[in-house]
Parts: C-alpha cells; structure tokens; sequence
C-alpha cells in the first residue's frame, strides 16, 4: 500500500493517525502526494494513484469511507470502500478491486421513471465475499418484495423478508442517497452502501456493502427481477459483475429457489 498524504479543501491496509475525532475528519479531502516501493501502481494510470474525495468516520471511527477516482485509460472511475478498524495491528483495512467495470450508478439511468420501478420484485441470485451472511438463515440472504422510489428516487424504500430460525422477518428499509458518494445509505444489520450497478425495466443488480454491528465489511452483489425467472444473458451479466468485484464464483447463491416467503 502506498504512503498518500491528504489535505482538505485487492485487501488494503492503511493507517489514518488523529481520527479520533470524527468532525475533524468528515468532509472534503484531496490527494496532494502519494509514494510506493512499487512506484509503477502509483504512475498515471496505475490502480494505486488514487484522487480521494470525501473522508466520513462512522461508529466513533471504528469504520472510514473514502470516496475517490482512479484514472484508467483516460477514464476516471469512482470508487467508494469502507475501511474496517482492527485494533490488534492498528490499522484499518479495506476490500478494493480496480477492475474494468463501469462506474457504479444510483441514478437509475434506464429506469429513470418512478413508475417503472415501483412494485413487485423478486431476488433471484445473491453473491458475497463473506458467503456465510447469505447462507440459509444468514441475515443478509435477503428476500425482496417491492422496491419505491421517493422523492424522485431521492430515497428508495425495500421491503423484504429474512428466513431466521425457520420463520419469516419482514423489514422495510429507506435507502437515503448519499449524492457526495454516489450511494445509497441504509440501517439494516449495521450499516448498508448500495448502488446499482445494471438495470433494466426488468431487472436490477444491487452492490452492497454491509458494515455490521461488529464493524466486518461485506460485499454483496444482488440480482432482482419482475420476472419469475432471469434469462441466460441475465444470468451471465450477473456473473460478470459479481466477477468485477473480485467475489468467488463459487459464492453466488440462487435464492430464489428457496424464497417460500409471504407475500
């Protein structure tokens, strides 16, 4: 990892001294210097020249979000990872993948009309890094029911149910958009980041980190869809995000095979 030095106007481990006061912190910051022992992963164009953004404390700082772009061919892509605090090595670590894929959007762009995605949706596959939190029974195997759009998409409403212990769970959550990130911000098992990554007027791929309780970071990729069922170039652009993300294949879950859930 390389040392960056900010000023305010792959696994990653980095160390962010003084952040014991989060109202120091929030806010606007901009890479000013940056160095590495690799120095050809911090020249133009390479994965670790990172132009930060925004720095927000959450959970008296036990977690950092840095928001920042990568320039790659010309093209600058945004990224956003929540840094998890471990207090053994005194560092905080943080998941992120510099792959080709295009800038995540939560502007819905296809489905730009509220009425197109209010309603009925169904999850169909379910993909994370950490596959034990979709299992069967695991808090974020999530089972949708309808999606809403608010305030001209401002807020997205979710209603779904999780399976615990045999019985059924019915939570709604308002994703509140978060447009300095470029994501949507939502209390649910911890901390949610979601954005949507592909959309059309009949499905909709979620990403989600989940921060949870104990301050773990997890990536989810999420397909919904109005249909019972995804065709096959669906399901292969499922795969591919969930490839982007750096998540194992092996990890995604069709869960819709197994939503017996109310209605």
């Amino acid at each position: 990892m390389p040392y960056s030095h900010f000023a305010k106007p792959e696994s990653t481990m980095f160390h962010v001294p003084n952040v014991n006061l989060p109202l120091q912190i929030n806010g606007d910051w901009r890479t000013l210097f940056i160095a590495a022992d690799n120095v050809e992963k911090i020249e133009e164009g390479g994965e670790l020249r990172a132009y930060i953004r925004h720095l927000e404390c959450h959970h008296g700082c036990r977690n950092i979000s840095v928001r920042f772009y990568v320039t790659k061919d010309g093209v600058c892509k945004v990224f956003t990872i929540v840094g998890v605090k471990d207090e053994a090595r005194g560092v905080y670590v943080a998941d992120y993948v510099h792959a080709t894929r295009t800038k995540p959007s939560t502007n819905l762009p296809s489905v730009n009309l509220p009425l197109q995605i209010d309603g009925d949706w169904r999850s169909h596959s379910i993909a994370a890094d950490k596959v034990e939190k979709i299992e069967d029974g695991g808090e974020l195997r999530v089972y949708f029911r309808q999606l809403q759009c608010q305030d001209g998409c401002k807020n997205i409403s979710i209603k779904f149910y999780v399976k615990k212990d045999g019985m059924f769970q019915e939570f709604t959550v308002v994703g509140v958009k978060d447009e300095a990130r470029g994501v949507y911000v939502a209390e649910y098992s911890g901390k949610n980041y979601f954005s949507v990554v592909y959309n059309t007027e009949k499905v909709i791929i979620f990403h989600n980190i989940n921060v949870d309780e104990a301050g773990i970071t997890t990536n989810v990729i999420l397909a919904t869809g109005k249909r019972d069922s995804l065709t096959v170039e669906e399901q292969q652009k499922f795969a591919k995000v969930v490839q982007d993300y750096g998540i194992p294949e092996q990890n995604i879950r069709p869960v819709i095979l197994t939503d017996t859930c109310p209605e």
